[in-house]
């Protein structure tokens, strides 16, 4: 049961203003003027009477906000095909829950080492790329309503066949990282694999450096960690190709050193 608390206030205020009433969530509060006196009349709602759930649902968006944003949805004909083969992805299965048109936008995320491959559009309802190399392309489809309400933007990611039905190997050099200059930095590839559980190797090289600097190479750098010794403050770009024995793949960090 709703239990409710009254209070009444006594004030002096202007004569010239008016008597008015409002209204808050389950909260009655009203104001009735007597000469040069006001009297406040609160209702304070106690146990049972949801002043929190009112609230809640005040700061919460409505269903109606929610239904003015778009769904963005890919499909595609090919998940895994052989390099040379076209891929299709399809972007109508896309809604609008008002029924506005949407505009669609497509971005080549990923490709793999070496490869040229770029989608046929970025606007069409259908686009496609041409895959040039084995190893992994990845997609993303984002889509606009007349009113301007952008969707989630979605990804597929298609693995193509390298040589033979060889998958290539994914390479992963870490993220980007700092350091302190004089001391060592520890690169991890350890992210790498092969889908097909070939044993891969490690090929660390550095890519750039500092003007001031003399490092040009890292420790250990076939292993699955090799190790960097800024000499002098600044970023530090690291390449990384893994290979399985027959396809190869990429990979990028940047160790910025300091002295603090």
């Amino acid at each position: 049961m709703c239990e409710r608390k009254a209070v009444l206030n006594v004030v002096k205020v202007n004569l010239k203003e008016e008597m008015f009433t409002f209204f808050m969530k389950k909260i009655r509060v009203g104001i009735v003027f007597s000469g040069a006196v006001a009297l406040f009349l609160s209702i304070f709602p106690l146990a049972g009477c949801g002043v929190t759930d009112g609230i809640q649902e005040t700061l919460s968006p409505t269903k109606e906000e929610k239904l003015t944003i778009p769904t963005a949805v890919i499909s595609a004909d090919k998940t895994s095909p052989k390099v040379g083969g076209q891929v299709t992805l399809d972007g109508s299965g896309s809604s609008d829950p008002q029924g506005e048109q949407l505009t669609l936008a497509w971005n080549l995320l990923e490709k793999p080492f070496g490869s040229s491959a770029a989608l046929g559009s970025s606007t069409d309802i259908i686009t496609t790329f041409v895959v040039d190399e084995g190893g992994y392309y990845t997609v993303s489809l984002q889509v606009t309503n007349v009113s301007g309400d952008k969707s989630d933007i979605v990804t597929i990611k298609i693995g193509a066949v390298g040589t033979g039905d060889n998958h290539p190997p994914v390479a992963s050099a870490g993220v980007d990282a700092t350091a302190t200059t004089g001391s060592v930095a520890v690169l991890d590839g350890s992210g790498s694999y092969d889908q097909d559980e070939n044993s891969i190797s490690y090929n660390w090289s550095v890519l750039s450096a500092p003007a001031t600097s003399s490092v040009t190479s890292l420790t250990s750098s076939t292993s699955i960690r090799a190790f960097l010794f800024p000499d002098v403050d600044g970023k530090y770009v690291i390449h990384l190709v893994v290979s399985d024995g027959t396809d190869t793949d990429e990979a990028f960090v940047t160790i910025t050193a300091s002295a603090t």
